[in-house]
């Protein structure tokens, strides 16, 4: 019989994740967790469900904080499965590095490979390096990038970097481009008629994306809020019987999405005019 994983909170970020738990456990009157290891229903529970109730909302609604925009490389070995499309994009853009890495430390010295400024946020595998890692900061000069978690010995390596994608807003630059995804992970692609030039002397298309985001540092206060409702809603199933309760609750989370969603519009107003007064007219290509 095949040993099944104990869900728990991240290594990195769980008294952050606990304190999200708690406040949802309060909301209905549910003993909140003490400790991020402790064996309780409520803790449980909480484990198994938040990192996916975090990325279902994220996939739900679009929050600017998640948001971002890529340029993801042509795939030219790619075979389109019709004659729709004139192109096949890496729509999780994985990319391989040669790595130096020291025990304990959070710094890995890429000896083969370009590091980024926009590495930053990207996810990163390896045999050596802790799961769930992100890419904290980069130096460009010295060729290294630090992660969000130390890795475990000394040594030498190979890791892969790639967006943490969770849903494509549009492609382009622009909603009414047509595309489609095939795939996920490392065989995702993004098949398409549009061509956004070339960057690092790569074609590239321009992906406007949600991400997954995992530091509940980097949340924002209305984020938070949807979150603890949403968890709440999913844990009051099994601690009470009160459909009233569980009605409330999502009434208040329905509200807070609408919230979202005028705080986001005038988010993109302001960015717009940003980018006007940046540019040189209406007829600019110059994104910033």
């Amino acid at each position: 019989m095949a040993v099944v994983a104990i869900p728990s909170f991240d290594a990195v970020y769980g008294v952050d994740e606990a304190a999200i738990c708690n406040r949802a456990l309060s909301r209905i009157s549910v003993d909140v967790i003490k400790d991020t290891d402790e064996d309780t229903k409520q803790s449980r529970i909480c484990k198994a469900i938040y990192a996916q109730t975090r990325d279902e909302l994220l996939r739900l609604y679009p929050f600017n904080f998640a948001t971002k925009t890529r340029y993801i490389p042509l795939d030219t070995t790619y075979p389109l499965p019709t004659e729709l499309y004139a192109y096949a994009y890496k729509a999780w853009d994985y990319r391989e590095l040669d790595v130096v890495y020291t025990a304990a430390s959070n710094i890995l010295t890429v000896t083969a490979g370009t590091v980024y400024a926009t590495d930053i946020g990207l996810s990163v595998f390896g045999a050596d390096v802790p799961v769930n890692a992100r890419i904290v900061d980069v130096d460009t000069v010295n060729n290294t990038i630090t992660i969000d978690r130390p890795v475990i010995v000394t040594g030498t390596g190979i890791v892969k970097k790639y967006i943490p994608l969770l849903k494509i807003v549009h492609v382009g630059g622009n909603n009414n481009n047509l595309y489609e995804l095939f795939g996920s992970n490392e065989g995702g692609r993004i098949l398409t008629n549009i061509s956004s030039g070339t960057q690092n002397n790569e074609q590239v298309l321009e992906m406007r994306c949600v991400e997954q985001v995992i530091d509940p540092k980097l949340f924002d206060s209305i984020f938070v809020d949807a979150l603890v409702l949403r968890i709440a809603m999913k844990v009051a199933v099994s601690f009470t019987q009160s459909a009233g309760l569980i009605s409330l609750l999502y009434q208040e989370f329905a509200q807070i999405l609408q919230a979202a969603k005028i705080a986001s519009a005038e988010e993109k107003e302001i960015d717009q005019a940003e980018d006007w007064y940046a540019s040189s007219g209406p007829t600019s290509k110059t994104r910033r």
